[in-house]
């Protein structure tokens, strides 16, 4: 009898403790999922009008969320500060999204981009944020003083690239990477403001940053330069030297100081394919 009845106390104890347990229904479980990727990009208030999203991955399939630095969601149905939104998600491969934050507060910072519900052979992707306002990044692409996108595997290729207002930006770097598509292999370089004729820069520290570029690694084939310019330390400055220079001595001129930028980064991309 003393068996039964601890046996019993023991059920009624289990049941009791397992019974106080949240159990995760099956929400929960489709919530919580250990494949989501994420990346993180900033968007900053140095005259962005709207910003543009442009993501490859190599294979598989995933949907993406972006959450801005207020934890908000921003989805192809949103509503209200982010209605106003452009979203294409049905290509292979590849996903785009244009962001207008025009007029918006509290949109400075870190964003991200989010796969979710990822296939099994989804595993990562690639991310180019792009952004469009008062001040952009100017990028040129000359050989010979013309603007093409083939080129001789013998020739020279003249990069220059500044970030412009009223005045241009100094003293940030600029950075590039070569891709090769059928590879994928990369190699990276640096655009200069120097001063220097092996680097193709006529002035230093004038704003305008750039290099001469003839290393094609890959052979023959397509090629994709990214450039960054990047001032997410806050040491850009706003380059009015040379309007200093043209004041001359006799006259009182009211001319501007070079003053801090804001934290800022900006992306530029061109494809130039290579032939014999």
């Amino acid at each position: 009898m003393k068996k039964i009845t601890l046996i019993l106390i023991l059920i009624l104890i289990t049941t009791l403790f397992f019974g106080c347990i949240e159990q995760p229904d099956k929400k929960d479980k489709e919530i919580i999922n250990e494949n989501n990727l994420e990346k993180e990009f900033f968007v900053d208030v140095f005259g962005d009008h709207y910003f543009t999203l442009n993501v490859s991955w190599k294979q598989g399939n995933a949907d993406f969320l972006i959450i801005d630095p207020n934890g908000e969601t921003i989805t192809k149905n949103s509503h209200g500060r982010y209605s106003n939104v452009e979203w294409i998600d049905d290509s292979n491969n590849y996903f785009f999204a244009r962001v207008y934050i025009a007029g918006l507060s509290n949109t400075e910072g870190f964003w991200k981009l989010k796969a979710i519900n990822p296939t099994d052979d989804f595993n990562d992707f690639t991310i180019t944020k792009s952004s469009v306002g008062k001040i952009n990044m100017h990028f040129n692409l000359e050989i010979n003083s013309l603007n093409k996108n083939t080129y001789k595997h013998t020739e020279e290729i003249y990069f220059s690239a500044s970030v412009c207002s009223v005045y241009c930006v100094k003293d940030i770097p600029i950075t590039g990477t070569a891709m090769f598509y059928d590879t994928y292999d990369k190699k990276e370089f640096n655009l200069y403001d120097d001063g220097l004729k092996e680097h193709g820069d006529q002035f230093a520290n004038d704003g305008i940053y750039t290099n001469i570029f003839s290393d094609f690694f890959g052979g023959n084939g397509l090629y994709q330069f990214d450039f960054i310019a990047d001032n997410m330390d806050g040491n850009g400055v706003t380059m009015v030297d040379y309007i200093t220079s043209e004041c001359p001595p006799e006259m009182d001129c009211q001319l501007p100081q070079s003053e801090p930028v804001p934290r800022f980064n900006r992306a530029k991309s061109e494809q130039i394919y290579i032939e014999k």
